[in-house]
């Protein structure tokens, strides 16, 4: 799905998809907004591409599921649920896994400069 503008959708309740193959979103900005749960769930990859900011505020909870899921945000990201936050920016990698059930698994691909 290519969306020249802005990607925009509010609803009072629930939203699910559930594709065959792969799910692939490009757009300037994508903002979504549900009084309940967001379900996302693909047999392949997951791609969001947003020139802009990407909003998903959710009443309840939030799944998503695939073989391979990936964000690209050139201007970081920051993942908030639960009272913990995922954030990626520039070259810092912020994960708090502490009270997560079952903890998190994170995977890096590329070089990786490691200072103390």
């Amino acid at each position: 799905e290519t969306v020249g503008g802005a990607k925009v959708e509010v609803l009072k309740g629930a939203k699910s998809e559930d594709v065959g193959a792969a799910k692939v979103l490009t757009t300037g900005l994508a903002d979504f907004k549900t009084g309940e749960d967001i379900i996302l769930e693909a047999m392949g990859a997951v791609a969001i591409t947003s020139a802009g900011p990407i909003s998903e505020k959710v009443g309840k909870d939030f799944a998503m599921s695939a073989k391979t899921v990936t964000i690209t945000a050139p201007g970081g990201t920051k993942l908030k649920g639960g009272g913990k936050v995922f954030e990626l920016s520039g070259s810092t990698l912020t994960v708090d896994a502490e009270g997560l059930k079952g903890g998190a698994k994170v995977q890096l691909k590329g070089k990786i400069h490691f200072k103390k």
